[in-house]
């Protein structure tokens, strides 16, 4: 019974210190219109295209976008695309996604302007330059063990920077398991692959960490005390030189092979496998850099509390409305381990 009476009178005191009161505060500033919201990303290879929608007020009620969401309407839009400041495409929407579409494939180097003429709206515009492929060489990897239990992959590559250009840079590392097995269906050799992309450390100075929450001290364990890392860097510290950074991957993802099913259901067991490691050192414009950046700065505000974290402003680079138009371009190099 006592202890029943220390139960209620605990959760007493605590609703008397969590309880609070509600007041409604009338919105007195003033409603901003609706603007236009422009987003795309030019890929050399792929054809171009844009997702065109409009921005609401965040007093306005979600519910009435809720079946049509904030895309406009159809045959009213006019966007198009100019490159290098003549050539001219028509976007048309597409029945499947819902974006607008054209049948120009950007190519390096490339000036890529687009706008969008809506009635009711102002009229916006972007441009973007793409860049030209990333050049960099693998010069090592090797294993070093941490512990009895935790292997290092190091892995070592040169950038071939461009003198006097401002250039940026994403690194993406991968891990492909080829499996080799016999088709149980068929009864004839077979293979299939399976790619996980990889969180590395660093030590280079061109890598900025965005946390504290030590993510890769989970990866890699006690020795590495990090932040999580941008995969976003430029060339400030080695412009126009041969720059070599490496990075580290914990090698336990490649102590054995994953099991994996046939379609799902039946289980294969006999089959070879070995590894590649994929390095993707992407080229990337400044719009993209600056925006992904801001993203970042936003998402680690809110790591360190909405209400103490500095307000973070998205960058956008569209003319009359809000969004960005960036470009990339890849360049992959792959090495057995």
């Amino acid at each position: 019974m006592k202890h029943n009476i220390k139960y209620l009178i605990c959760l007493l005191s605590l609703a008397a210190v969590v309880v609070s009161c509600e007041k409604t505060i009338k919105f007195s500033g003033e409603e901003q219109k609706s603007m236009l919201v422009l987003n795309s990303i030019a890929t050399p290879g792929d054809t171009l295209g844009v997702n065109v929608s409009y921005s609401i007020f965040f007093l306005d009620n979600l519910s009435e976008y809720a079946h049509d969401g904030i895309s406009l309407p159809d045959g009213e839009c006019d966007i198009k695309a100019v490159i290098n400041g003549s050539s001219t495409y028509k976007f048309t929407r597409s029945d499947l996604t819902g974006d607008y579409v054209c049948s120009y494939v950007p190519a390096e180097g490339d000036r890529v302007q687009i706008s969008a003429d809506v009635p009711g709206f102002d009229s916006v515009k972007a441009e973007t330059t793409v860049p030209e492929k990333a050049s960099f060489d693998f010069t090592s990897h090797s294993i070093s063990k941490v512990d009895s239990t935790e292997d290092l992959l190091k892995i070592s590559f040169s950038i071939h920077d461009r003198e006097n250009e401002d250039d940026f840079y994403m690194l993406r590392v991968f891990l492909i398991t080829d499996y080799s097995y016999m088709n149980p269906e068929t009864g004839k050799p077979d293979s299939t692959a399976f790619v996980t992309r990889c969180d590395f450390a660093s030590s280079s100075p061109v890598f900025r960490k965005l946390d504290v929450s030590s993510l890769l001290e989970e990866i890699f364990g006690d020795e590495f005390q990090e932040s999580t890392l941008s995969p976003l860097f430029s060339d400030h510290m080695f412009d126009g030189e041969d720059y070599e950074i490496e990075v580290l991957l914990n090698a336990n993802h490649f102590s054995g092979p994953v099991s994996f099913s046939y379609g799902g259901t039946e289980s294969i067991s006999d089959y070879t496998y070995s590894y590649k490691v994929r390095m993707d050192l992407t080229a990337v414009s400044d719009d993209y850099y600056y925006y992904y950046m801001s993203l970042e700065n936003k998402d680690n505000g809110y790591d360190l509390g909405e209400l103490f974290g500095e307000s973070s402003q998205v960058y956008s680079n569209v003319d009359g409305g809000i969004g960005f138009l960036g470009a990339l371009t890849g360049n992959v190099k792959e090495f057995d381990f």
